[in-house]
């Protein structure tokens, strides 16, 4: 069987939301979309809601203005949800209306989306909407997250920006789990920390992924030295509990943190991800760009997932979210990679000593 294989597992539906790739925004042209909502009486009771891809949604009020910072170019896909309260006692007291307006965006170009009250006008000239712009009362900054792009690929392509998440050993033929999202479109997959060398990298190549959950195994083969089995091994997702303890581990935000492995816990907070999604878990231990690909691990010692995006849809930073074990395992034995065999000696330690055992085998990917 050829190993270099791509599984496309459309097994569930699952949206993946901020992800914890670390990008430097500095060197990427940008443009900016302004949404302006007039002051018009009319509609004052209707919010409307703004959703770019892979974006977090924010809110536009009446006589107020969003200057929305966009790295990425190409068509952008832009949906507003508008939800009116009626009085009348006759009808439905709620009423919701999704609306839509693409934009080609080019680098340097400034447009404007307007609402004149709860109406989308859509993409107009600044010149047209003047007197509206002069009496907003309330404007907002929000910029395009470049840990889940809106266009990955159109980034790449200008500037060959490189990315960073975690991946963890699964066994000693030196098979790595990491995120689809962290390898997705590179070039160059490389591997930092192995045997706890930081100052080379290894080269390392796709075996399988599965894009649907937001999974890719990847692989590295070297003469130089040999692997050991690690001592976690895979969990039972479907075993785990709410309010369980766990911890997560990566290697976020590197560039101003440093390559030494981070630890955080926290609590199983729900056995069900984003938008009710059945493949992740939802975790209070924070993570930040970087943690993408790391593991997730009970007081057992067993990976109960792999860390994969932050909240971007609440006010909650402590929102964190992890594809559960049970689609690993599939993954793997799609794959004919074997990870049953690896024995957990991690039981009955305590976190210190967890730690000090696992950190060997948890390393930096970076993507060209």
């Amino acid at each position: 069987m050829n190993l270099k294989i791509v599984l496309f597992l459309l097994i569930t539906t699952s949206s993946i939301v901020s992800t914890t790739q670390a990008q430097d925004e500095s060197s990427i042209k940008k443009s900016t979309i302004h949404f302006v909502r007039n002051h018009s009486i009319r509609g004052r009771g209707c919010s409307i809601d703004v959703e770019l891809p892979n974006q977090r949604i924010f809110q536009l009020s009446p006589k107020s203005k969003i200057d929305f910072t966009v790295y990425s170019t190409g068509e952008v896909h832009i949906t507003f949800t508008r939800t009116c309260v009626s009085n009348n006692p006759y009808g439905s007291p709620v009423s919701t209306e999704t609306m839509q307006e693409t934009i080609n965006v080019e680098s340097g170009k400034e447009y404007y989306v307007f609402f004149k009250g709860h109406v989308l006008k859509g993409k107009v000239d600044k010149k047209d909407i003047e007197y509206d712009l002069s009496i907003i009362d309330n404007t907002l900054e929000r910029e395009e997250n470049l840990d889940f792009p809106i266009n990955k690929e159109s980034i790449q392509n200008d500037k060959g920006v490189i990315g960073q998440g975690s991946g963890f050993l699964i066994n000693k033929e030196g098979y790595i789990l990491t995120n689809y999202h962290v390898i997705e479109g590179a070039k160059k997959i490389k591997v930092k920390g192995i045997k706890g060398d930081f100052s080379t990298s290894f080269e390392a190549t796709i075996v399988a992924v599965d894009p649907q959950n937001d999974i890719a195994l990847i692989k590295v083969e070297s003469k130089i030295f040999t692997f050991d089995n690690p001592p976690y091994n895979l969990g039972e997702s479907l075993e785990a509990t709410k309010a369980e303890p766990v911890y997560a581990m990566g290697y976020p935000m590197k560039e101003q943190m440093g390559e030494e492995l981070k630890v955080t816990d926290g609590i199983i907070s729900s056995l069900t991800g984003y938008k009710n999604s059945v493949s992740m878990f939802q975790f209070s231990a924070n993570v930040n760009p970087g943690n993408s690909g790391g593991p997730l691990i009970n007081k057992n010692g067993e990976v109960l997932g792999i860390v994969t995006a932050k909240s971007i849809t609440g006010t909650d930073e402590s929102i964190s979210y992890a594809v559960k074990s049970d689609y690993i395992k599939l993954l793997l034995r799609q794959a004919e990679v074997d990870f049953e065999s690896v024995e957990n000696s991690l039981a009955g330690k305590e976190l210190p000593e967890q730690v000090s055992f696992t950190t060997p085998f948890i390393y930096i990917i970076e993507t060209e």
